[in-house]
């Protein structure tokens, strides 16, 4: 059950600094790029973006450029997407783990009922849970 909350959690963190880092460097916006992207004579091509990583540049005529999208967006993003996988990845293991015992539980229970027991194990240990016995009697206790 940990391991769904910090899958959610980092999912949700890592789409929220994706979306901060659209909204803060003006990628979806529809103003005149001079309006943002001021101070300098801009060059020619006056701008260039990317969506992975998250990137979205003014270039100015001297030839460098400002990157508009802050550092932080990408590490945190692209970090909390690893805890996302790591997450994924850990629920997969133990669910390829359970299969994996149960499959060799049941093997061992053919084996079992195959060599001369005449009932399933199964049904067995459901009785033991609740409490029951098939005839009501007392069985002898088992020593390990």
């Amino acid at each position: 059950m940990k391991h769904a909350v910090l899958f959610f959690a980092a999912l949700v963190g890592s789409v929220s600094a994706y979306l901060y880092g659209m909204w803060v460097s003006h990628l979806l916006d529809l103003r005149a790029l001079s309006e943002y992207c001021s101070g300098k004579p801009l060059g020619h091509p006056s701008s260039s973006w990317s969506w992975v990583p998250l990137s979205h540049r003014c270039h100015w005529a001297d030839g460098t450029y400002t990157e508009l999208v802050p550092v932080h967006v990408n590490v945190l993003a692209f970090g909390l997407l690893a805890v996302v996988a790591g997450c994924y990845l850990r629920v997969i293991w133990s669910a390829g783990s359970v299969m994996l015992r149960r499959q060799g539980r049941g093997a061992s229970e053919r084996r079992q009922t195959e060599s001369g027991g005449d009932e399933d194990v199964d049904a067995q240990a459901g009785r033991d849970a609740i409490g029951g016995e098939a005839d009501d009697q007392q069985r002898p206790e088992r020593r390990p």
